[in-house]
Formats: structure tokens, C-alpha cells, sequence
């Protein structure tokens, strides 16, 4: 029983020893501020409002995110990292975690909450054209409820720094959103 606890053990430090310290490049830049407008429907809540959201990659593989979104009634922050890693020269693999605290007001009385949030996806450029896609999945434990969300994120390039940005969120967090990027 020991010997198996072991193996696994080693097993698990080498992987991720091995995606720490994997040689591959990043294939974009994830050091950058978003903003824009921004729509939710959520537990029979809809409303529109604004998001601001930015990272800063602190090392080859890794990133600092925050996120703020206010949608009225219902606010939400988030702060927390994300992984990356090159699988091709036009494609990453990122996954990360998040701390999450949601506000809400109006409808559904006055109250906070913290959490936690979970991300995984791939970001793609398209070859031959100025366009990004990046699906990716979303977990959300929050206030009592968790909610799973598949989510399509694309870039357009408008300028060298510049790009404009939109999503499509679909599951237990609907959402779409609509902003413009700057990549330092």
C-alpha cells in the first residue's frame, strides 16, 4: 500500500515538474487590458453592464488575472492565475484557478459571497488570418450553488497592440460580451 502511494506520488511531482519546466514557448502574449459591455442571464437574471479584466504573465508559464464585471444588481470579481503552455506553435493549453466574490443587490437582496472558480481551455490562431479563438470551460462554486459553463472567446486584430474582443457563454452562466484588448 505504501509502495503504491509512493509510485503515484512520484508519478504526479514528475508531471507537473515536467509542465513546469517544459521547454515550449508561449505562442501569444498574456500580458493585457480588456474592457467592454457585457450581458448576463443567470438563475433568471438579465441584465447588461460593464467588465474590465486584465492579466500579467509573471513567468514563461504563468499569469496573474483579475476580472470585475457589474451587471446592476449583480457584481462579480475574480483574482487568481492561469497555466500556459504551447501544444503547437499557434496553440496553448491554459487551466488555472480563481478566487471569486459575487455581490448582489435588488432582486436578490442585499448580500456577498466568496468562491472559488475553476478555467480550462486552448487558445488558437487561425492561420492566415488576424483571428483568435479560445473555447474554454468554466466552473463556478459560489454562494452556495456551482455553476458549469462552456465559453467561446475570439480576438480580432484592429492594430499591432490592439484587438477587439468578444465572447459567447453558454450553460449555467450565460453570457455575452463585446470590448476591445490592449497587449503590452
Amino acid at each position: 500500500m505504501i509502495r503504491f502511494k509512493v509510485r503515484n506520488t512520484l508519478a504526479a511531482v514528475s508531471t507537473v515538474a515536467f509542465l513546469i519546466a517544459a521547454p515550449a514557448a508561449s505562442a501569444f502574449d498574456y500580458t493585457y487590458v480588456e474592457g467592454g459591455y457585457g450581458d448576463i442571464d443567470i438563475d433568471g437574471y438579465d441584465d447588461s453592464g460593464f467588465r474590465l479584466a486584465g492579466s500579467y504573465n509573471f513567468a514563461p508559464q504563468a499569469a496573474l488575472i483579475a476580472e470585475y464585471a457589474d451587471w446592476g444588481d449583480l457584481s462579480q470579481m475574480s483574482i487568481g492565475a492561469v497555466y500556459h503552455m504551447a501544444l503547437q506553435k499557434n496553440i496553448d493549453f491554459f487551466g488555472g484557478g480563481t478566487f471569486e466574490r459575487v455581490d448582489y443587490s435588488g432582486d436578490f437582496g442585499d448580500d456577498d459571497d466568496t468562491g472559488f472558480g475553476l478555467r480550462a481551455g486552448l487558445r488558437w490562431q487561425i492561420p492566415n488570418l488576424p483571428v483568435q479563438l479560445i473555447p474554454e470551460v468554466r466552473y463556478l462554486d459560489v454562494a452556495d450553488d456551482s455553476l458549469t459553463s462552456f465559453r467561446v472567446g475570439g480576438l480580432f486584430d484592429l492594430a499591432p497592440h490592439l484587438q477587439l474582443a468578444g465572447a459567447l457563454q453558454t450553460g449555467d452562466d450565460d453570457r455575452i460580451e463585446l470590448g476591445a484588448r490592449y497587449n503590452f
